[in-house]
């Protein structure tokens, strides 16, 4: 079976914490865990950003499946 954990990670500063966050609720989860990541550069959602900061500002998904 494949359980995905979508995560997306708007600023590269939050990436660390809410990559933490992610694995400490999938370790309830028994089985072979394979994480996958790519940067978004279509669907970004606002914020209280300037144009040019949203415009720079990476999003990324982050996907954990399980191989059991």
């Amino acid at each position: 079976r494949t359980f995905g954990a979508d995560l997306d990670v708007p600023l590269r500063r939050t990436f660390d914490a809410d990559l933490d966050a992610a694995l400490k609720r999938l370790s309830g989860y028994q089985g072979n865990w394979h994480m996958s990541a790519h940067e978004d550069t279509h669907n970004r959602t606002t914020t209280r950003l300037s144009p040019t900061q949203e415009a720079n500002r990476p999003t990324f998904h982050i996907i954990f499946h399980n191989s059991s």
